[in-house]
């Protein structure tokens, strides 16, 4: 029994028992007494072990563990700085700078001149460091230290989840990139970058699941650890007999594929717009006003200049994207901010384009609906930006998902508020303030004489003498868009498409904290059900240890976490949570922690994909595009991997690289002495004399 609570100590002397970790701490209870606790009921070890003082122990020891580990660190540190000398250690610093920022490694040897230049007599930079040759001697060193750093993390966690994506860089190269997230021994879940491989010949499923195999295979991780596969749900990925999932479904029975919800909402958007008229002439005027300054510098400056004699705020057009996921809501919110300042430019210009559209501009309908559709994708820009964290769970989508969707109901459509149907959508304060000003001027709006038209499903003719909030709240249109959006949403989010993945919801704190009292004993039951016949042979006595040891405690852990959350105006989110609560699960309640990890190692999105690739075209920009797959392999491991460095924001006695100093340069320093650098023929030893003849 005694196995569930590591934090049980027994005092022979006295044959009682004591809390080590509340001893420690110096908390006040019936386990720190100094003769110990003669009672040892199990039920007294869980009610202990779910108090509020044993909680804030366990935080507490975790504060200071990680101070001892900060101290730790700061020595190690020094020590490496002492062992390796000002030179190596400096030079060192100065190759991550360099590759952690993008830079080139022929930028290496800049750097080093000037920091040598900068750091007077204690740096002198000999010939042999001033080369590129050792700028990518070290750029090996960095790149395989960190490499093995997380090669080893990955293989200590239970359970990995794996990301793929293709991508083509400046070159025309058709890459492939494989991320795989892992739960560390802090209880944070992290979604590293792995590889880059160039894909040589078809892109088939085969050709993708066979590099990422043999990646896995020189790694030396287990596939069979693998418990979920994410990509952007292309054909190739996802193919139901032949795709990269199928393939890795029979190499490692098990697997969920998920489709990244982040791409699926992006996804929904582009539907709404390509299904509507109105949305579609709105969209091609943001590309025809870009494209009018685009082809002239002048009037990119008349623009500017109009914007400093109107006092606006100077702001430029934005390009719009059809593959960028949040290009959209950015340009239409830049139209509704130079909108003044493009009616003033476009009435003083001539010809068929700027006629047409000043046309296009003076109409009042087009106007609203650039706010109204402003304030709409304002919502799926937060949603976008929510599911593309770096901290979301597979259990949180759901719970950011209905809540967005039912802000877009409350603003725009007519809609239910506890048992009240029928209530009008909630304009904000500037949609409103609009529509007042265009009533009481009559249309006048910045010195411009604006015009109605009927528009959409809008029955009957319209005049300013009717005009107003209440007519805008009646229009079929504005609530048919919002309605047809939310929609399409919920499309691209059937709970069906989940499949078997759907029943990890009974795991979402947001789930938990809604239970009711008389709710728990039979809460989740058919779903643990579920889930522990899919994981047979992974997890063991899953039902027993859920009803007898997890639910109530999970339940009441949530409740308080909810509540603490709101008084935050903050989110609860599932990996935040079951951080704080893996202690008593990992010893009290195992197999339902294993369900756990498994939930959380689960990516719902391929956004840190995305942005590596961001990275990967920042490093081989188009002054680097001769940069060889390995080499650029290399410096996004650095960039993407390499521990931050840290300047603002930092107290004075942290110095910028105390995480690089102590967890990468001394194995770096390591690497370079015994398999880059030779004393006897490098300047780190005098040359060996040489006997002529």
């Amino acid at each position: 029994m005694l196995q569930r609570y590591p934090w049980v100590v027994r005092l022979d002397a006295t044959c009682t028992y004591r809390c080590s970790i509340c001893f420690e701490q110096k908390k006040n209870n019936v386990f720190t007494k100094p003769d110990g606790a003669h009672v040892l009921l199990n039920s007294e070890l869980q009610r202990h072990q779910a108090s509020e003082k044993h909680k804030t122990a366990e935080l507490e020891q975790e504060a200071a563990t990680k101070s001892v580990i900060q101290q730790s660190l700061a020595a190690m540190s020094a020590k490496a700085q002492a062992e390796a000398g000002p030179l190596e250690a400096k030079l060192m610093r100065c190759a991550f700078t360099t590759f952690k920022n993008n830079q080139s490694v022929s930028t290496y040897v800049d750097n080093a001149v000037l920091m040598a230049a900068c750091d007077g007599a204690s740096v002198k930079v000999a010939g042999p460091y001033q080369s590129r040759p050792a700028g990518m001697e070290m750029l090996d060193c960095l790149s395989e230290v960190i490499d093995e750093k997380e090669r080893e993390a990955i293989q200590k966690s239970d359970f990995i989840a794996l990301t793929i994506d293709e991508s083509t860089d400046r070159t025309i190269k058709h890459n492939l990139a494989m991320y795989v997230s892992y739960i560390d021994d802090n209880g944070n879940v992290l979604n590293r970058y792995r590889k880059l491989e160039e894909i040589k010949g078809s892109a088939n499923a085969k050709a993708l699941f066979d590099l990422v195999k043999k990646a896995l295979e020189d790694d030396g991780i287990d596939m069979k650890k693998i418990v979920g596969f994410t990509s952007d749900g292309a054909s190739v990925m996802v193919g139901e007999h032949k795709g990269v999932a199928a393939l890795l479904k029979k190499e490692c029975p098990g697997v969920l594929s998920l489709h990244c919800a982040a791409h699926k909402l992006a996804l929904s958007c582009a539907d709404l717009f390509k299904g509507d008229e109105e949305l579609l002439l709105l969209d091609g005027m943001i590309s025809k006003i870009y494209g009018y300054f685009k082809v002239s510098p002048l009037r990119r400056e008349d623009l500017r200049s109009l914007q400093e004699l109107l006092k606006a705020k100077e702001y430029k057009l934005l390009k719009p994207h059809a593959v960028r996921w949040l290009s959209r809501a950015r340009c239409i919110r830049r139209l509704k901010e130079l909108y003044p300042v493009l009616l003033e430019y476009f009435k003083q210009e001539t010809g068929p384009n700027a006629e047409a559209i000043y046309s296009w501009l003076k109409n009042a309908h087009n106007l609203i609906l650039t706010y109204i559709l402003d304030e709409i994708l304002d919502v799926t820009a937060r949603l976008s930006c929510c599911f593309q964290s770096s901290d979301l769970a597979l259990v949180d989508v759901n719970t950011w998902l209905e809540g967005e969707l039912k802000l877009l109901e409350m603003k725009f459509t007519y809609h239910k508020i506890s048992g009240k149907g029928n209530l009008p959508p909630e304009f904000s304060k500037a949609i409103n303030e609009l529509l007042a000003s265009l009533k009481e001027s009559g249309g006048r709006w910045h010195g411009h004489d604006l015009h109605l038209s009927v528009q959409g499903t809008d029955e009957g003719a319209v005049s300013w003498a009717t005009f107003g909030a209440e007519l805008f709240r009646k229009k079929k249109y504005i609530s048919t868009l919002c309605t047809d959006l939310i929609a399409l949403i919920r499309e691209r989010f059937p709970k069906e498409a989940l499949g078997l993945a759907a029943h990890f919801r009974i795991l979402s704190p947001e789930e938990l904290a809604g239970v009711g009292d008389d709710e728990i004993e039979e809460y989740g039951l058919e779903d643990i059900k579920t889930l522990g016949e899919w994981y047979t042979g992974r997890i063991g006595h899953l039902r027993e240890q859920w009803i007898t040891r997890a639910v109530h405690k999970l339940v009441q852990a949530a409740k308080k976490a909810k509540k603490k959350a709101e008084e935050k105006d903050l989110p609860l989110l599932a990996r935040e949570f079951y951080k704080k609560e893996r202690g008593w699960l990992k010893a009290g309640a195992p197999e339902v922690w294993k369900l756990i990890q498994i939930m959380l190692v689960m990516q719902p999105a391929s956004a840190e994909v995305e942005r590596g690739f961001s990275a990967m075209n920042d490093i081989k920009s188009s002054e680097r595009n001769l940069l060889d797959i390995s080499t650029l392999d290399k410096l996004m491991r650095v960039r993407l991997c390499g521990p931050e460095i840290r300047i603002q924001h930092q107290a004075a006695d942290r110095p910028p690289y105390e995480e690089f100093d102590a967890c990468i340069l001394p194995l770096a320093l390591k690497h370079w002495h015994s398999k880059k650098r030779c004393p006897e023929r490098s300047c780190h030893g005098p040359r060996p004399k040489r006997v002529k003849g």
